[in-house]
């Protein structure tokens, strides 16, 4: 890919990972809380919410390995799509970070 090929691309992701962040948010925040959902599954869990978004990535990452090293049929979320939401999850987890400093 060219350089500014790749760029556009980045791009275009990134903006497709606020844009469906944005919507979810609506889905999973509470109190104005974007991480709510992750300290409360992380209370269930009996881990922190730090280990409850790296949780969600290795699900994600399990079904692209799936997906694409096993060649298994893509029956709904696709693999982009998928790779979309575990770039979330990595801005999350990077967000969630830096509101604890």
């Amino acid at each position: 890919m060219e350089p500014q090929t790749f760029e556009d691309y980045a791009n275009s992701i990134l903006f497709q990972c606020v844009k469906v962040m944005s919507v979810k948010k609506n889905d999973y925040a509470e109190n104005n809380n974007r991480y709510s959902n992750f300290e409360e599954s992380a209370k269930i869990a009996g881990i922190n919410p730090e280990q409850s978004i790296i949780v969600l990535m290795g699900v994600k990452l399990a079904r692209l390995r799936q997906l694409t090293v096993n060649n298994k049929e893509v029956k709904n979320e696709s693999i982009d799509d998928s790779i979309l939401d575990l770039i979330n999850y990595a801005l999350i987890l990077g967000g969630f970070k830096k509101q604890l400093q």
